[in-house]
């Protein structure tokens, strides 16, 4: 926000007494007082209120997950993570959310929507792997 110069306000004026000496009642009339002040940045700040600031503000690294937990709160004992049925039926997509999850979570998020809307069409991964499971826990 910057401060004009010139900025008119309607203030009251007050009479004043005469040149003659005689003593005027005072009223009061609407008039315009000229603020005479050169333009300024009110959001400016000095090179040491700046460098205050810097040293205010912690900097931390932003968290990052390279992978997802193994199952959520609350779910099912018989649950399948998403990223192991992935794993195990479109290790190329895998790849690629492992990849994605580095540099961009929002782009990780969206390859996993994406994996996990095919998974109603493909009954048979869910079936497959619940029963690869069982024979790797008979071994």
């Amino acid at each position: 926000m910057k401060v004009t110069g010139n900025v008119p306000h309607l203030l009251p004026k007050l009479d004043r007494p005469t040149t003659d000496g005689q003593d005027l009642k005072a009223s009061w009339h609407d008039g315009q007082l000229e603020v005479n002040r050169p333009a300024a940045d009110l959001l400016e700040i000095s090179h040491e209120a700046r460098q205050l600031a810097d040293e205010a503000v912690k900097h931390h690294e932003a968290y990052r997950y390279d992978s997802l937990p193994a199952k959520p709160h609350g779910a099912p004992d018989d649950y399948i993570p998403i990223e192991a049925l992935m794993r195990r039926f479109e290790p190329e997509t895998f790849h690629q959310l492992q990849e994605a999850l580095k540099q961009n979570a929002a782009e990780g998020l969206s390859i996993l929507l994406k994996f996990a809307k095919k998974i109603p069409q493909n009954p048979e991964w869910l079936s497959t792997y619940r029963s690869e499971m069982e024979q790797n826990k008979n071994r």
